[in-house]
This record gives structure tokens, sequence and C-alpha cells, in this order.
């Protein structure tokens, strides 16, 4: 979150534990008065039949996906909130803005794609596998879902698509397959919870 800049347009974000951008006051809500952009999301159906194709199963996740796309400076003003400092309910509250996409913004999906898609168009042509294609079609908002016909390319694929990844602020985690070959790749706290035991090489 960043302090509050003047000048900008101007919505107060209500939260809980979360904050709520379809709440309405006055009968407006913030998602009400923003634009929704184009679905950029490869449809489910289809990330899941390609899921079925190879033998060897990979599934992860991008970790924070929306907290990794920044919100253009003069637009922060409309994902504002009251919030109080080190959490001292006691103290005033003092206002701040959103510098990174809440969930809860209809805009979000759109931009968060986007900046993935951006991610694929700048840098997928300096690795050798077919990563970009990967990205394109095996996400799911921020879950991947691949198969591929050997341990070998989906060890490349896994390496290959979190440096992919990172080279645009995402970080790929929380993998899992149902190889132990393949998942034996991964560092230990990237992979998913319950898999951080396995151990592909005794």
């Amino acid at each position: 979150m960043g302090e509050v800049e003047k000048k900008q347009p101007l919505w107060y974000l209500p939260h809980h534990p979360v904050f709520d951008c379809a709440a309405n006051c006055a009968g407006i809500a913030l998602n009400d008065r923003r634009l929704q952009g184009p679905d950029l999301t490869t449809p489910l159906i289809e990330v899941l039949c390609r899921f079925r194709l190879g033998s060897i199963a990979v599934a992860a996740d991008i970790e924070e996906m929306f907290m990794q796309v920044k919100v253009p400076k003069g637009q922060r003003g409309a994902l504002r909130l009251w919030w109080w400092p080190d959490g001292d309910l006691d103290g005033p509250a003092q206002e701040y803005q959103m510098t990174v996409h809440p969930f809860d913004a209809i805009f979000s999906p759109f931009c968060a794609n986007f900046a993935l898609k951006t991610t694929v168009n700048r840098f997928a042509q300096h690795f050798e596998t077919p990563v970009g294609s990967c990205v394109e079609h095996n996400f799911y908002v921020d879950d991947f879902l691949g198969s591929f016909e050997s341990i070998e390319e989906a060890v490349r694929h896994i390496r290959d698509l979190s440096k992919l990844l990172l080279m645009g602020g995402f970080k790929v985690t929380k993998w899992m397959s149902n190889s132990v070959h393949a998942i034996d790749c991964v560092p230990v706290d990237e992979r998913a919870p319950s898999l951080r035991e396995l151990q592909g090489n005794p």
C-alpha cells in the first residue's frame, strides 16, 4: 500500500478480511464504475482437455498473481482505504491507497492476464522449450495444469516456466506432479505443502 496522492479518482474500499470492490455506497460500487476489460483467460475446458494429453501431469500456482501487478499511479486513488498504522486501533486511522491489484476488483483479472501475456511476448523467445505456448494454453488465471510425454520434457518445462515468469515478476510455486522424478527438480519450499517431504532420489 502507498500513501495517498491527490488529484486522482476517489473511492474508499470497505474491507474486513478482504477488500470488497462490489460493496456499494449510495447505490454505487467501484466495480460498477470501472471497465472489466476483455476476458483474456483461457477457457477452463480447454485447459482441462489439454491436461489429459500427456502421461506426466504437472500443476502449479502463481503466488499472489494479482498482487504482482502494479496499478498505474494516476488510478490508485480509486483504491483508497482507511487503516491504523501498526495495527493500533486506539490511534487515529490513516488514509492509504493500493499500489497493486486487489483480488475483488472487476478489472484485476484482465490486468493480471495482460501482464502475464506481456511477459510471454517479451521473453519467451529466449527459451528452447515452447514455454510461451505453455503459458498461453495451460494457465487458468493463476493455476497451471500441464502434461508431458516424458519426465525429461516435464523437467525442462518446469525449469523454463519458472524462469520465464520470474522475468515478469511472477513466482511459480506449489508445484505438484504425479511423477516423483519430475517434481524432484523443484526446490522443496516451492512444492505444494503436501509434497515437501517427497524425495525422488533416496
